[in-house]
């Protein structure tokens, strides 16, 4: 859910004429990109018994951002920062997933290679890569403009499964780049981290996407719908301005899903993956446009493959106190200034629907899939769900863990 957007933010804090940033960054894009952290050796020692579970965690493990108009910077202590990773790392351990796909990591490369250490201090061996999609302007690992933002996606993979980077696919953004180490940043950049797993004993192959959507804008249907009937209709200009930033949002991630999938089954065709699963944090709803393309592109969403009393909301303010609670700052300027054109009474209900809708428990975390173990049993449970001291959960996300049951269908 956070909102990192770095657009014109060069051309307004600084003189520096953007064409000589963008030519010095491209002469030291020339040496390639900066090589991702991957871990591959002794591979022919590592054991390959079959495993009786299979477990897959997505988690959105927040970067303790404060994101400005104008500017980000890290507002945690060190102190809460530790405190916190620790809290994802012990509710990590307990469960030992296989597979875990990570979003909001901050700051890369450093941090990735905190949680690989710090699971093997459990016991737990496993390989990682990732890709950074929001990077300002850095020069390299310690020069940077905005010094406390490297963030991006993290997956994690236990030893025995192979993993191997495949690409990071641009979904979002025409212009810059993310790396490793260096990059440049003058609009919003969002990726998806794909790669693959070896299935232990048999050889078979998965595809393995790690997403993280689009988050602006990410209202329901309903909210526009009562826009819609407090402006006059579909047809009314007042109605066009606000709906519009909505709109652009939904084709944003609906573009990205596209874009993602002819990729994926490209890739599936050529190297006869037996299937695909594609985990993160996509900032929709079940009831959103965004969802319905999803289904439509092939993808099945695991939550709904499942037997269960109730809704697993990953974005809860009701019960997660890391979320801000001062509805007001929530309140985008392009929307404030749209609305200012509506009579005081449509304001004031307009902006009152925007708060309670942002503010609905929602699950915006998935965990996909096409032809991914598709008889195996399965079991979806939320994550990271312990709290500090302080009664504060270690996200203000929480994470999405399937459980599969693999000694049912012979796979053990």
């Amino acid at each position: 859910m956070s909102k990192i957007s770095l657009i014109k933010l060069f051309s307004r804090l600084f003189s520096i004429p953007t064409s000589l940033i963008i030519a010095g960054l491209l002469a030291l894009s020339c040496t390639g990109p900066s090589p991702q952290v991957r871990e591959f050796e002794n591979v022919s020692k590592l054991k390959t018994t079959p495993p009786e579970t299979f477990k897959v965690l997505t988690y959105n493990v927040w970067h303790g951002l404060h994101v400005g108009p104008y500017w980000v910077e890290l507002t945690e202590s060190p102190e809460i920062q530790k405190a916190r990773f620790q809290l994802q790392v012990n509710q990590m351990a307990n469960e030992a997933p296989d597979i875990i796909l990570l979003q909001e990591v901050n700051l890369l490369p450093t941090r990735a290679d905190k949680y690989v250490k710090a699971l093997r201090k459990f016991g737990l061996e496993y390989s990682e890569i990732h890709q950074v999609d929001a990077c300002g302007l850095r020069l390299s690992k310690n020069l940077a403009l905005i010094s406390d933002l490297n963030n991006g996606m993290v997956t994690l993979a236990k030893k025995k499964y192979r993993l191997n980077r495949i690409k990071s696919l641009k979904t979002l953004g025409s212009f810059g780049m993310c790396r490793s180490t260096w990059g440049f940043q003058l609009q919003e950049l969002r990726y998806a981290l794909i790669s693959e797993i070896t299935w232990p004993g048999s050889g078979t192959k998965y595809l393995v996407a790690n997403v993280h959507k689009h988050s602006s804008f990410d209202n329901s249907i309903k909210f526009l719908k009562q826009v819609k009937e407090l402006t006059g209709g579909k047809q009314s200009k007042l109605y066009s301005q606000i709906s519009k930033p909505f709109k652009s949002s939904k084709r944003k991630r609906k573009r990205g899903l596209r874009l993602l999938m002819e990729e994926l089954k490209r890739l599936q065709k050529s190297g006869g993956y037996a299937g695909i699963l594609v985990g993160g944090d996509f900032n929709f709803d079940p009831y959103s446009r965004e969802y319905k393309k999803a289904l439509k592109l092939g993808l099945l969403d695991t939550h709904e493959m499942v037997i269960r009393d109730r809704e697993l909301y990953t974005w809860d303010p009701d019960g997660n106190d890391l979320i801000v609670e001062d509805v007001e700052s929530i309140i985008p300027q392009i929307l404030d200034r749209a609305v200012s054109k509506a009579s005081s009474t449509a304001q004031a209900e307009i902006l009152s629907a925007f708060q309670e809708d942002m503010l609905r428990p929602k699950r915006i975390d998935y965990i996909f899939v096409d032809s991914f173990l598709p008889n195996a049993p399965l079991r979806q449970e939320l994550f990271g769900l312990a709290k500090d001291q302080d009664g504060l959960p270690a996200s203000d996300h929480y994470g999405v863990l399937n459980i599969y049951s693999l000694n049912q269908i012979g796979m053990e």
